[in-house]
């Protein structure tokens, strides 16, 4: 990461005093506080809105019962998906979304439908009191008020940038090879 060490305990010390110079972490404990900080212990629960092949690959993935994320219930309007159940979570129809959120909680949502929808199904899911968007449909949020906490994740941009990195890569080793 090229960082040093005494920059990572100036870091952590943002957040408490978590080691010693010249002694180190104790890196259980470290990893124990770490996740505290970021919630891994509070219960959150979450929605994926859109069961389609991102939403379906997503809540089959480990990564959120390994953040402390429950995944509670996936949302479409695609009638062959509803009531069909993906990495043990069933899909509901969207038009019992009020409901469901009646009677569950649901901290933040992952939002994979098309782009199109995104801005008036986020807006009604602020109003049913869901917080946290991490959202995937390449479309910002940016109408959500700033009580919404919102990850735009651009996957597009991302493949980009790695793209650009391989590339300049390839470059500068063309360029080596000439040279010798």
């Amino acid at each position: 990461m090229q960082v040093t060490a005494s920059q990572i305990r100036q870091d952590l010390n943002c957040f408490g005093g978590f080691g010693q110079q010249g002694y180190g972490y104790n890196v259980t404990y470290l990893y124990s506080k770490i996740s505290d900080l970021l919630g891994v212990s509070m219960g959150l629960q979450a929605i994926i809105v859109g069961a389609g092949d991102l939403g379906r690959a997503l809540v089959r993935s480990t990564m959120f019962e390994k953040r402390g994320l429950d995944i509670i219930a996936l949302f479409d309007i695609a009638p062959d998906l509803i009531g069909k159940e993906f990495g043990g979570v069933r899909v509901y129809d969207m038009k019992d979304l009020e409901s469901f959120c009646a009677d569950h909680t649901a901290d933040m949502t992952v939002p994979t439908l098309p782009k199109e929808k995104v801005e008036e199904e986020s807006a009604r899911l602020l109003s049913l009191g869901v917080e946290g968007f991490w959202n995937f449909t390449g479309k910002e949020l940016s109408h959500l008020p700033n009580s919404a906490v919102v990850e735009n994740v651009h996957l597009g941009d991302s493949l980009m940038s790695l793209n650009y990195e391989l590339c300049r890569r390839k470059s500068e080793k063309d360029k080596k090879r000439i040279k010798e």
